[in-house]
C-alpha cells in the first residue's frame, strides 16, 4: 500500500515478494507459466513447466503456478487488478531460481538503480528442486495531494488442491 506520503510526487513503486513455496517438502517443486500464445505441454493448456532458472514479463505469461510433484498441491499466483507494465528500472515481473540460503537478502535488494534479481539466475535445474518464486509489482503512483490517497498492488494466491 502507498499513500504517497514520503515522497509527494507521481512516482513509480516496484514491490518485491518472494515465496518459498515449501509445499510438502522443500524440494519436489515444479514452477509453471501459463502462456498467453497457449500450446499444451502436459499440464493442461497454456501450462508450460519452466525447468530451468528463468524470469518472464506478463505479454509471455499471464499466471504462474507452483506445485509439489508427488502430490499436485500447490498455490496459483495471479497478477493483481492493479499490477501495472514493467519498466526500465525493474524488467520483470516474475523469477524463478533454484533456492539457496546465501540468496534470502532478508530485504536488503539490490541498489538504487536496479533491484538485481537477474544476479540470481545461473540456469540452475529448478524441476524438482527447492525453489524461490519472485514476483515483483509495478505501480504508477499518482499524487494528488497529501490527502491519504491509498494504492494497493501485488499478487493473487490461490490455493490448488489443499
Amino acid at each position: 500500500l502507498s499513500a504517497g506520503l514520503q515522497h509527494p510526487a507521481t512516482h513509480q513503486h516496484h514491490v518485491y515478494w518472494r515465496f518459498d513455496f515449501d509445499i510438502g517438502s522443500a524440494g519436489n517443486n515444479l514452477a509453471l507459466a501459463h502462456m498467453t500464445s497457449g500450446g499444451n505441454w502436459g499440464y493442461g493448456p497454456g501450462w508450460m513447466p519452466l525447468p530451468r532458472e528463468t524470469w518472464q514479463v506478463t505479454t509471455s505469461a499471464d499466471s504462474w503456478a507452483v506445485l509439489n510433484k508427488q502430490t499436485n498441491i500447490g498455490y496459483l499466483i495471479n497478477r493483481g487488478p492493479n499490477d501495472e507494465p514493467c519498466d526500465a528500472f525493474e524488467p520483470g515481473d516474475m523469477y524463478v531460481v533454484a533456492y539457496h540460503g546465501t540468496e534470502d537478502l532478508k530485504g536488503q535488494l539490490g541498489t538504487a538503480q536496479a533491484a538485481n534479481i537477474f544476479t540470481h539466475i545461473n540456469n540452475e535445474n529448478i524441476d524438482g528442486a527447492d525453489l524461490v518464486f519472485w514476483y515483483v509489482a509495478h505501480l504508477h503512483h499518482h499524487y494528488h495531494g497529501p490527502e491519504f490517497d491509498w494504492h494497493a498492488c501485488g499478487p493473487l494466491l490461490w490455493p490448488i488442491r489443499y
